[in-house]
């Protein structure tokens, strides 16, 4: 028979935490900090790609409408800003609780 396996620093962080991650605190906001850089530059991207037929002045059709292109670019644009910004909302939260997890361990190291 094998014997139980004793618990790590790395679980004992995630039992605690429900989070993966060191239980010094730091280095997980770190993380969702540069996944937040990441989302905000898909939410540029996303907004830019919505509005440069615009920008560029993309020819239109004939009566002013707009063409297959176009439509689907705005299209492409919206559902990646969309989302972006979903994920940027999401992060936030993640990062907003871990930062509040490693206050309280900071303040209380005993539980």
């Amino acid at each position: 028979m094998s014997e139980p396996a004793t618990p790590t620093a790395s679980t004992a962080s995630t039992a605690a935490t429900g989070l993966p991650g060191p239980t010094g605190g730091q280095a997980e906001p770190r993380r969702y900090l540069a996944m937040l850089a990441l989302f905000v530059l898909g939410l540029m991207g996303g907004i830019w790609t919505v509005i440069a037929p615009f920008v560029l002045n993309w020819p239109t059709g004939a009566d002013g409408s707009w063409t297959d292109p176009i439509r689907d670019t705005v299209i492409t644009g919206a559902v990646l800003a969309g989302a972006s910004a979903v994920a940027i909302v999401i992060t936030a939260g993640f990062a907003a609780r871990a930062v509040a997890q490693a206050v309280a361990v900071e303040a209380n190291p005993t539980v």
